[in-house]
């Protein structure tokens, strides 16, 4: 789908690990909170291949990792904001960022971001750098990860409506006009919600029937 909505996790710096030239520091331990999923399994072992290679170029300097649920770290970054207690890198969803700016916990990193090659910078999405930027030489985050979403289709319903499954979906004008042609050869309809389930990140399109006609299209993350 073209206009899918990505939800992405960001990395905040504070005191930031850009900073750092390479010169040797003595015992210094840089603070980086995450979330718990990401400090454990499989994601940390993907962010300690880079911390690794950070403190291999920085003698003396190590990255320890914290991680928390959702609403605790969001609470412990807003209360660090408002006490000047923030760790030197953290991450968090994007639309959590504003209340812990507002408190002054996240550094303007702008002049840093434009000193890194463009090679480097353009490998990042610029519509979400976009959304970090709220004015001109203000920049307060940078992509981190995030999530693809991903449609599953009813088939037996597709093949009722005379679509081939096998065709795949280029666009939206695609999805709408399969959800009209649902509705008028089988008398379903397309109608899309949103759950609650992990902050939102499931979506839902559904072929309601009419007469209780088991169809449902599903899109998760």
């Amino acid at each position: 789908m073209n206009k899918r909505r990505l939800f992405f996790v960001v990395v905040m710096l504070v005191v930031s690990c850009l900073a750092y030239t390479g010169v040797t520091a003595e015992d210094t331990t840089l603070q980086f909170w995450t979330f718990s999923e990401f400090s454990s399994g499989d994601l940390i072992e993907q962010t300690n291949i880079a911390i690794k290679e950070f403190e291999e170029e920085h003698p003396g300097v190590k990255v320890q990792v914290t991680g928390m649920g959702d609403d605790e770290l969001l609470m412990s970054l807003t209360t660090a904001a408002m006490t000047d207690t923030m760790p030197d890198l953290f991450v968090t969803n994007a639309y959590d960022g504003a209340p812990i700016a507002n408190y002054g916990g996240i550094t303007n990193i702008y002049d840093r971001w434009y000193a890194e090659p463009e090679e480097w910078r353009a490998q990042f999405d610029q519509t979400i750098i976009g959304y970090y930027t709220p004015e001109e030489g203000v920049l307060y985050s940078m992509p981190y990860t995030g999530w693809a979403e991903v449609l599953y289709r009813n088939l037996t319903v597709l093949q009722e409506a005379g679509i081939d499954p096998d065709q795949p979906i280029k666009n939206w004008d695609d999805f709408i006009a399969q959800c009209k042609q649902i509705y008028e050869t089988t008398g379903a309809y397309c109608t899309f919600n949103n759950t609650l389930s992990f902050n939102d990140f499931l979506s839902w399109y559904a072929v309601l029937p009419l007469l209780k006609k088991p169809a449902l299209i599903l899109k998760i993350m």
